[in-house]
């Protein structure tokens, strides 16, 4: 059981589910990241956790190659338990500055270009790290990028592998993301990624 497989006792101090950071040693040893004892940790509830499936790994799976694959990714740690809700929570690095789109809100008029160039290259280069592994983001946009002294994709809830089919009835992201030949009920791929870049490329110019 996956129960078995998670050390640590962090589920104890959730207190709600959503996006949640504490400050606590962590035992989880599940892939033996190297990391400081004591770290800020962010935490996302697995939607459908509590369903009799495992359904609700997809994201820690998709998530999990990227990372071992490249070593720029964003860290994922392991997998906790909410010991209230039964739910189960990835847990991984914490950014500091939250997501790109409030970032850019808040920091924007102080950024130069030379600053949104590299935020750009560490996002073009690890999208490229997610199409290398075979996935499709596939719900690209600011909001799912985490800011911290570097750029961090996160969120692969909505990923799917290359060959994986999709109903022409499956739409959803963010609408100013959302490549026009999705809205007209074509696949998601590879290319819909990009469209979501190009808009955040306008976002940050």
């Amino acid at each position: 059981m996956l129960k078995k497989s998670v050390k640590g006792d962090l589920a104890l101090y959730i207190q709600q589910p959503g996006w949640m950071a504490y400050e606590k040693l962590i035992k989880l040893n599940i892939y033996k990241r190297a990391r400081e004892p004591s770290s800020t940790v962010a935490l996302k509830t697995l939607t459908g956790s509590m369903e009799n499936n495992n359904d609700f790994l997809k994201e820690f799976k998709s998530l999990m190659k990227c990372t071992l694959n490249y070593n720029d990714m964003l860290a994922i740690y392991g997998i906790t338990q909410n010991t209230q809700t039964n739910e189960y929570l990835i847990v991984f690095q914490y950014a500091n500055d939250g997501s790109l789109y409030k970032y850019l809100r808040k920091n924007f008029s102080a950024l130069t270009w030379e600053t949104k160039l590299q935020i750009l290259k560490d996002i073009s280069d690890k999208l490229d790290n997610i199409h290398s592994c075979a996935y499709i983001h596939a719900d690209f946009h600011s909001g799912n990028i985490l800011q911290d002294q570097r750029s961090y994709i996160a969120d692969l809830g909505l990923s799917k592998k290359n060959d994986e089919n999709d109903s022409e009835d499956n739409i959803y992201g963010v609408m100013p993301y959302v490549a026009p030949e999705v809205l007209l009920g074509h696949k998601f791929t590879k290319a819909a990624d990009i469209y979501g870049l190009g808009v955040i490329m306008s976002e940050i110019s």
